[in-house]
């Protein structure tokens, strides 16, 4: 799917890929290092160089605390565009 979306837009062009549930919500970077090895891969492989953003948003329930923030920058890969977001007023 990646790779038709790549083939299909123009020279250029940015996608932002949001996490899939299973991390974000089930997971919640508990148990994941396979999992978020295969998404930083498919993202890389599928999107190549029109890889913009990855987004980590995070249910509404997940209350922020410095030692999840810390546990997710810790989990991602930094060469690429990592968005945390936190929807939880907290």
């Amino acid at each position: 799917m990646l790779e038709a979306w790549y083939n299909k837009s123009p020279e250029g062009f940015l996608f932002a890929v949001k996490a899939p549930r299973l991390l974000t919500h089930f997971k919640k970077f508990v148990d994941f290092s396979q999992q978020i090895v295969d998404f930083y891969n498919a993202c890389e492989f599928g999107l190549k160089e029109k890889l913009g953003c990855l987004l980590f948003q995070f249910p509404p329930s997940f209350k922020y605390d410095e030692e999840t923030l810390e546990l997710n920058v810790k989990s991602m890969k930094p060469q690429f565009k990592n968005v945390v977001e936190f929807r939880n007023a907290s």
